[in-house]
């Protein structure tokens, strides 16, 4: 009997343990998943199809119109926002016809809305290949 209830008794501080251990890892949620009503406010697009023919081929060289986005005010590696200056850039494209290409700064670009390309023959390119990062953030954090 008292074998058995040391056998229960080692069991149950592993059940603790593990659990201590398990619960450790569940605290470094991405903070977007702690926010209530995420289902409802936010949204996460299926990018899997993007890009130029998927991404399986290369984007052809001949545009008609390249559009800076630093001419807008985008200013990447600065810590700041830069959604508002990417929108009026966005909008800019609408009034022109053809391929138009949107260049994006080398560095990190921070964004905290969703940007709408609402038109055909639209690249968004960043500077250099592997040099340009969006980062998406919640607003208010």
């Amino acid at each position: 009997m008292l074998r058995i209830f040391k056998i229960l008794k080692l069991n149950l501080f592993l059940i603790f343990f593990l659990g201590l251990i398990l619960s450790s890892f569940s605290q470094n949620i991405p903070a977007i998943l702690n926010l209530k009503n995420t289902a409802d406010d936010l949204y996460l697009p299926d990018f899997s199809f993007a890009g130029y023919h998927f991404g399986e081929k290369e984007i052809p060289l001949h545009t008609t119109k390249i559009i800076n986005a630093t001419d807008y005010g985008v200013i990447a590696n600065d810590g700041l926002d830069d959604s508002i200056a990417l929108i009026k850039a966005l909008k800019e494209t609408k009034d022109f016809d053809g391929t138009i290409v949107l260049q994006l700064p080398k560095g990190r670009i921070i964004l905290s809305s969703i940007l709408y390309i609402e038109r055909s023959n639209f690249v968004l390119r960043g500077a250099v290949r592997g040099k340009m990062v969006l980062k998406y953030t919640v607003r208010g954090q």
